[in-house]
């Protein structure tokens, strides 16, 4: 097996060898050689160690380094990794060493992971496209499942090994990201495994490319990372907030989600924190509602857990429909900053990272808000809606059905108008440093407020007090706040706050609408508005005194008082019927706060004729 085939030597030869090796790819000299690839081999005879002939089994080898090059009883050296080492021949008092070196040839383990994806449009999913796996755990494996090696893809799904070679090896791609744009984000089953896809190695070992499809692998998993990944990108360079350690769990067939849970509980929240993904619950009819491909849901859910981590939040839950308008404040307002989150996403990505809509058909879609189902193969739209567009006149819709404070598309649409106005992170700082501090443990329990749109309007005015801009930005908020017939401003009867300043009504005349709310609210002093009326009431006549209609939650509490400001009556505190059954959330108990929810009535019967008062506060 001597040279004329080789570009070696006489002291090596090349070929296959009893152990099975592959051809060698090396060049030397008497006292050195060189392997230009690990996994390659080279025979080192007898004859050129020695100048004779021998069994080469007579022969004690040994190297002093074989973990970068290994040699066997027939004299086979086998590159192992890159480096160096000294392989020794001895027989009898003949000693023969041989410097080797296993260097860089150039060619490494390499490739490219992909997933299935959907793009879609208001009607649903509709077509499928490969999308890069970016930032995630790539491990290079041996065939006993071992980790050799670790990485990451880049941002086009790119890995790679150096320039290492092994023989026979496996790529793991882990639904795990390491990389510091969000650090500790995994996507695991119920179980508690994370996902992850095993492949064997390629003949080509630059051609290692993985593709995750729908029908053969976790491409839903996949999916779910990457929405998570650039929300966590969006609130990193947007927000300037870190996310790190948030896990998704998600698998087939399973009904718990989608929701993001703060904290334990057996029933929905089984393993904890995290974002649970819906994947299948029932619709009837054999439609199964799935949301690891509705990316609006995940950046949804992926809102809440910002809110919740860097700011505040403290909504009841519970049942909620986008047509109602009577909710609990502080959900309406959780809810709305929710779905706020995937328009505010998208609206960035289309200058930042347009590849990243991928998902969309077309970047002006970025106000679509879509939640699909599996419906025998497709995948048409459960829930769709354009922020932008949405109307109750094109719907057939009560004309007043996405306004108040007590609608989360209210809240919607007030946070994207102030979104086009002043953008994201004015936005942001309101929600990440007001609405805290008026929680704060600081602040005594009885002056804390709860997380709604009224407060968070004194966060927003308080945020632009001493801009040179200030006058006209409160223009526009409140053009942007009317617009869903929410009037935090004053009335046209402002400054009726006192007995000498009641503005004064006439018996009989027709309902006038005023606002409880005094700018600034709360004043200075802390003190919140109180409006005052004056009338003329006939002894002996009885009268009713009442407010109705009332909106965004203002409760009233109402006094009447003589001419001399002394109480005479007052609503005395009847059972306000705000908490009933909900008949289209299956009867669950909720907070209702309709027109008729908080309404004030006086019943009274004056013994004198003169000038009463009425004066009418917050409850």
């Amino acid at each position: 097996m001597f040279g004329l085939a080789c570009t070696l030597s006489l002291l090596v030869s090349c070929g296959t060898s009893n152990s099975g090796a592959q051809p060698s790819v090396a060049e030397g000299s008497p006292d050195a050689i060189t392997l230009t690839q690990v996994s390659a081999t080279v025979e080192l005879s007898p004859q050129s160690m020695f100048g004779q002939s021998y069994d080469p089994t007579k022969i004690a080898w040994s190297s002093n380094n074989s973990s970068v090059a290994a040699v066997d009883a027939y004299g086979v050296v086998s590159a192992k990794a890159l480096g160096t080492a000294e392989v020794t021949a001895i027989i009898g008092t003949a000693i023969k060493t041989v410097a080797v070196t296993v260097t860089d040839s150039g060619s490494k383990i390499s490739g490219k992971v992909r997933y299935e994806d959907w793009a879609y449009n208001a009607s649903g999913l509709t077509t499928t496209n490969f999308k890069a796996i970016r930032y995630v755990r790539i491990n290079l494996l041996d065939n006993n499942g071992h980790v050799l090696l670790s990485s990451e893809t880049s941002n086009t799904g790119d890995f790679d090994f150096g320039h290492v070679l092994y023989p026979n090896y496996q790529i793991q791609v882990m639904a795990w990201i390491p990389d510091p744009v969000a650090p500790g984000f995994f996507v695991k089953d119920m179980g508690q495994y994370t996902y992850a896809v095993t492949q064997a190695g390629a003949t080509d070992p630059a051609q290692n490319n993985i593709d995750i499809t729908q029908a053969s692998g976790p491409a839903g998993a996949f999916n779910i990372l990457d929405v998570m990944l650039t929300g966590a990108q969006f609130a990193k360079q947007v927000l300037g907030v870190q996310p790190s350690d948030l896990v998704a769990y998600w698998e087939k067939n399973k009904s718990v989600g989608t929701q993001y849970c703060n904290g334990a509980d057996p029933q929905y929240c089984p393993n904890g924190k995290g974002i649970y993904v819906l994947n299948g619950e029932d619709l009837g009819g054999g439609a199964l509602d799935t949301d690891e491909f509705d990316d609006d849901v995940l950046m949804h859910e992926f809102g809440h857990y910002i809110v919740k981590t860097f700011a505040i939040d403290d909504s009841p839950g519970g049942c909620h429909n986008l047509t109602s308008n009577d909710i609990d404040l502080r959900l309406a307002w959780s809810e709305g900053l929710g779905t706020f989150f995937p328009i505010a996403i998208k609206t960035w990505l289309v200058d930042s990272n347009n590849q990243a809509l991928m998902s969309m058909e077309a970047s002006a879609d970025t106000t679509l808000y879509l939640d699909t189902m599996l419906d025998n193969g497709s995948h048409p739209a459960s829930l769709s809606f354009d922020v932008a567009k949405l109307s109750p006149a094109t719907e057939g819709l009560p004309a007043d059905v996405y306004s108040y404070a007590s609608s989360e598309v209210a809240v919607l649409k007030i946070l994207w108008g102030l979104h086009q106005t002043v953008g994201m992170p004015s936005i942001w700082n309101v929600i990440q440093n007001y609405l805290p501090s008026v929680q704060s443990s600081t602040v005594p329990i009885n002056e804390r407020l709860p997380t709604r749109l009224d407060v968070f309007w004194d966060g927003l005015l308080a945020s632009f007090k001493g801009d040179q801009y200030y006058s006209s930005h409160l223009a526009a908020f409140q053009s942007i706040f009317n617009d869903r017939s929410v009037y935090y401003q004053n009335d046209v009867a402002e400054q009726n706050n006192t007995l000498q300043t009641a503005t004064s009504i006439t018996v009989g005349a027709t309902a006038q609408q005023y606002f409880l709310y005094r700018q600034p609210d709360p004043l200075p002093d802390g003190s919140l508005d109180v409006d005052y009326f004056s009338t003329i009431l006939q002894a002996g006549m009885t009268y009713q005194i009442d407010t109705e209609n009332l909106r965004n939650g203002i409760d009233t509490q109402l006094f009447l008082l003589d001419s001399n400001g002394n109480q005479v009556a007052d609503d005395t505190p009847q059972d306000e019927n705000y908490m009933r059954q909900d008949e289209s959330c299956g009867g669950e108990q909720r907070v209702f706060l309709d027109a008729n929810s908080f309404n004030s009535k006086i019943l009274y019967t004056p013994v004198n004729t003169g000038t009463y008062y009425i004066e009418v506060k917050y409850r």
